[in-house]
């Protein structure tokens, strides 16, 4: 059995193997206000996870990283200046969301995955979060070759609207 849901760094792996859990997926981090901490302490706290991990290990229960990419709303209300907010279909800013663009953010989960595999570590899980996954940004929108031509508007209706067309109905 697989285990994700609430897996943080002060899982208790008695626990999880007395639920029959072999593996967890875990993050670095104890609460979801730590999702976006600065890139170097979510590495020093894969090298913690990486001791408890080896300790796990010992009691049975296979221990995985698992990062957060783009925020999780519950925890951070405000994302850190330096990252690209994703923005929604009528162009506003949705102020609890990295942009999945975001060349900083991408840069960051690599380094989380070089260093979890220099530690040993060899499996990870990302965590798209894709019922989050709505970003409207310029280079979105110009990434989807049948939305370049058409404005917001025309595009929120396409994507929520009724459909009039056919041509629509296969953009949608």
């Amino acid at each position: 059995m697989f285990f994700t849901s609430q897996s943080r760094f002060n899982f208790d792996a008695d626990t999880l193997l007395s639920m029959g859990v072999k593996h967890a997926y875990v993050t670095p981090f104890t609460t979801n206000n730590e999702a976006l901490d600065k890139p170097e302490i979510i590495l020093e706290r894969l090298e913690q996870l990486k001791r408890k991990a080896d300790s796990a290990l010992k009691k049975g229960l296979e221990v995985h990283p698992f990062f957060v990419t783009i925020n999780h709303p519950e925890g951070n209300f405000k994302i850190p200046s330096g990252y690209r907010i994703q923005r929604n279909i009528d162009g506003s800013l949705r102020p609890e969301f990295v942009c999945f663009r975001d060349e900083t953010r991408q840069e960051e989960m690599i380094s989380f995955a070089k260093k979890a595999a220099q530690l040993g570590f060899n499996r990870i899980m990302f965590d798209d979060d894709l019922r989050d996954a709505f970003c409207y940004c310029d280079e979105h929108i110009y990434n989807f070759e049948n939305f370049k031509s058409k404005s917001r508007r025309e595009i929120e209706q396409i994507l929520n609207g009724v459909l009039s067309s056919t041509e629509d109905e296969q953009l949608r």
